[in-house]
């Protein structure tokens, strides 16, 4: 004679069975949140290093980089070149603001008639997240995120060229500094290199503060090597993710390789 299961074993194979699979659900929930967790890191992570050694690679290549307490103005108006920080469309060259000119990408050619033949203007400076999602294009726009929106900064990257009226007048002094009067690279857009930029004061732990974006070592007035320092924030899913790690930023001094040159009206880059 067979003998069924009684009530009790049934309730007690149930009770097992619902254990096993709570068990199988957070493990499967903590699996999949660390997933997330790694992926958040790693996409701002990847972000911070591209953008950093862009950065570098500019100073790098670098003909003059102005040095701190400069002030510039990129344009007069408009939402991509505005201060956010202090107000206004005025930069003073120093922790977040850097500003440099570059040789042109071909020698001996005339700048009006080929933008390869220009001197070029790069400058990089932060804004405060909230506004550049307030203002920006559809093309341009950033995903709005509350928990960010209004404690992060960008990165922008503003370029323009570095002319001065007349083809066979060079912008940059004998001396190699740039001549002041030179106006021609204003009135371009900046646009964004990097998002999450943490500002100065870290917006959710003062641990988490770092001195400068950019720093500069300067002799006889001129900036002969130029620090890029880059951490990237992110409040996620109630969680602060902070790029490089816990402490620190993706940091390096980079000495801009063509200050030895001189410019001056008869080189080729100058005709």
């Amino acid at each position: 004679m067979r003998r069924g299961f009684t009530l009790i074993e049934i309730l007690v194979a149930l009770a097992v069975m619902g254990v096993l699979m709570l068990a199988f659900v957070q493990f499967f929930g903590s699996t999949l949140k660390a997933s997330s967790n790694l992926h958040i890191r790693n996409e701002l992570l990847n972000e911070a290093q591209v953008a950093h050694h862009l950065i570098a690679n500019r100073i790098k290549e670098a003909w003059y980089v102005w040095p701190p307490g400069s002030v510039l103005r990129m344009a007069n108006s408009g939402w991509s070149t505005k201060n956010t920080l202090d107000g206004g469309h005025d930069w003073t060259v120093g922790p977040r603001f850097l500003a440099m000119i570059l040789p042109p990408r071909k020698d001996g050619v005339e700048c009006s008639g080929d933008p390869t033949g220009c001197f070029r203007f790069f400058a990089y400076y932060p804004m405060k997240r909230a506004h550049y999602v307030t203002h920006a294009s559809a093309v341009e726009a950033l995903e709005p995120d509350p928990p960010n929106d209004g404690h992060t900064w960008v990165l922008m990257e503003y370029r323009g060229h570095y002319r001065k009226g007349g083809s066979a007048v060079c912008p940059v002094q004998s001396d190699g500094r740039p001549d002041p009067s030179v106006t021609a690279y204003r009135g371009k857009r900046g646009r964004l290199l990097v998002d999450y930029v943490q500002p100065l004061s870290d917006p959710w732990d003062s641990a988490y503060d770092y001195p400068a974006l950019f720093t500069y070592h300067v002799s006889d007035g001129r900036v002969t090597s130029a620090g890029v320092a880059l951490r990237l924030v992110r409040k996620a899913r109630g969680r602060v993710y902070r790029v490089p790690g816990q402490v620190g930023a993706l940091s390096l001094f980079v000495e801009p390789k063509n200050l030895d040159v001189i410019a001056n009206n008869k080189a080729a880059y100058c005709q």
